[in-house]
């Protein structure tokens, strides 16, 4: 574990990652970074590539780029179409953190 020790006012790795954790944007970037992940994997398992993914969403290659980098915010008819024509389902689960003080986003 990365640990840069405080000094004098310094900064730690550590006490700077909790307080990001504990922020909105923290979990926002999560959540695109694993729908993301999540996406591309699908793609490879079905040998579809951006420019065909996009063709079948009938969106820009250039919007497709954008959700694969993790920058799109999606629409729920977005999450929908990705689903529809990779022939997934999609699950969303919000489920309760481990502790009470813990933010838990992927």
């Amino acid at each position: 574990m990365n640990i840069i020790k405080e000094q004098q006012g310094g900064y730690s790795f550590t006490k700077g990652l909790e307080r990001a954790k504990a922020r909105l944007a923290y979990c926002e970037e999560g959540l695109s970074v694993e729908t993301a992940a999540r996406i591309i994997d699908a793609m490879e398992r079905r040998g579809v590539t951006r420019s065909e993914l996009a063709r079948r969403m009938e969106v820009s290659p250039a919007y497709v780029t954008k959700i694969l980098r993790g920058h799109a915010n999606l629409s729920l008819e977005s999450l929908a179409k990705v689903a529809f024509v990779l022939d997934l389902k999609w699950e969303c689960l919000l489920i309760p953190p481990r502790t009470p003080k813990s933010v838990s986003c992927p």
